[in-house]
């Protein structure tokens, strides 16, 4: 926009303002859906260890997390299905000892 306005080129300062409007309208798109997002979703989480579920975290155990995003209603699919897994090539690092 501002290119248009110094150059006076009505094509620049459309494609600005254009813009301006596409990042309003998704502002307020994701404002909204935040707002109203607890009455529309819901997440589920697990925790679990090569035992399984774990109801306490220690330090130094290695833990699976998988968290589910799923949409209330009567057609309800998981959005979002996510597992933090360690890397196979990861090293694990002993932390400091505490005096």
């Amino acid at each position: 926009m501002a290119v248009g306005l110094a150059f006076q080129n009505d094509g620049f300062s459309f494609l600005g303002l254009l813009v301006l409007g596409w990042l309003l309208a998704a502002w307020v798109r994701t404002r909204l859906s935040v707002a109203g997002f607890p009455a529309i979703a819901s997440f589920n989480r697990a925790i679990s260890d090569r035992g399984g579920k774990v109801r306490t975290l220690r330090a130094g155990r290695p833990v699976r997390v998988s968290i589910t995003l799923r949409q209330n209603g009567w057609l309800s699919w998981p959005l979002v299905r996510m597992e933090d897994r360690i890397p196979t090539d990861g090293v694990w690092h002993e932390s400091p000892k505490q005096s």
